[in-house]
């Protein structure tokens, strides 16, 4: 399996029910969700583009997932080990 379908894997289902998730939140838990994702001030230029100062956690684990060459494998301590 190529590592762009591990990130859709990941990803998808979070991003797709995210509208969901955030009409059932309250004011305080959409500021930590924005919080977490964002991290970093939001940042507004002049030709109105939206971006923030730097990459989230949350968007530099989906970035190392989808840019990883190697192929994803058991960790140690997981049981029963996998072949591989």
């Amino acid at each position: 399996m190529k590592k762009a379908v591990y990130t859709r894997l990941l990803t998808d289902p979070f991003l797709n029910n995210l509208p969901m998730l955030w009409s059932k939140l309250d004011l305080a838990k959409r500021q930590a969700l924005l919080q977490k994702v964002f991290g970093e001030s939001i940042l507004v230029s002049s030709d109105r583009k939206i971006r923030t100062d730097k990459l989230s956690p949350s968007f530099q684990l989906i970035e190392a997932i989808a840019s990883s060459d190697g192929e994803i494998v058991t960790p140690r301590g997981i049981e029963p080990r996998l072949p591989g």
